[in-house]
């Protein structure tokens, strides 16, 4: 059905976001970056384009949300195992990032 899935997702520092991804142990795919985008690479066919704002500004009539104060949407990605999410998220606070709630609902834990 499709080859590739592209998520667009706003950041506020594009150089910022690509750096912390970079150090999660993320690649980027270069064919598809530029200064206003990066593409991160989340699987063999996924990838999240990081947009600057304002170019992320230019593909919608709306009003793009702050993500420190709302939520628009979920993303969720497959892991080996608990360990495997808990050593990510470690990674990701280490870096900067806010801890945020655990939730375990058997069969999907985050």
């Amino acid at each position: 059905m499709h080859d590739m899935i592209f998520i667009n997702y706003a950041v506020a520092d594009l150089d910022r976001s690509r750096e912390f991804f970079t150090a999660l142990g993320y690649r980027f795919d270069d064919r598809f970056c530029d200064g206003n985008a990066a593409a991160l690479v989340l699987g063999d066919h996924i990838v999240c384009m990081l947009m600057r704002r304002e170019f992320y500004a230019d593909f919608t009539d709306k009003q793009i949300v702050d993500a420190t104060t709302s939520s628009e949407v979920l993303v969720n990605l497959s892991a080996a195992g608990r360990e495997e999410v808990d050593q990510i998220v470690d990674r990701a606070v280490a870096l900067g990032a806010k801890d945020g709630r655990t939730d375990d609902h058997g069969f999907m834990y985050g």
